[in-house]
């Protein structure tokens, strides 16, 4: 009885270690995820920022156009496609478990 209790307690000792480790891994993980999310973010600005410039200079094109009631040459700048979100990276032992418990229900 004493000798399951130790082993009980080495067990969580050990998860408890492994745990810490994989939240250290995956709080670098995240640190890097958001570094390269704040990158994107800043390049999807500019990309607002140059549309909005190139919309700017449309608009007093079009006023001018329309004062010599002449026709605009060219269309109006379109919002170019952002970059979408890098998925957040995922602890590695929640998807195993959840591999698990999908392969378990096939079985049924």
């Amino acid at each position: 009885m004493i000798e399951d209790h130790r082993v009980e307690l080495r067990y969580r000792c050990t998860s408890c270690t492994s745990l810490r480790q994989e939240r250290d891994e995956r709080a670098s993980l995240m640190k890097a995820w958001k570094e390269e999310d704040a990158k994107r973010l800043e390049r999807n600005e500019v990309r607002r920022q140059e549309y909005k410039e190139e919309l700017r200079q449309w608009e007093e094109e079009r006023a001018k156009a329309k004062l010599e009631r002449r026709r605009m040459t060219h269309v109006k700048p379109k919002l170019r496609r952002l970059e979408a979100p890098l998925p957040k990276p995922a602890l590695a032992h929640i998807d195993e478990e959840e591999d698990e418990s999908d392969d378990s229900e096939e079985e049924d």
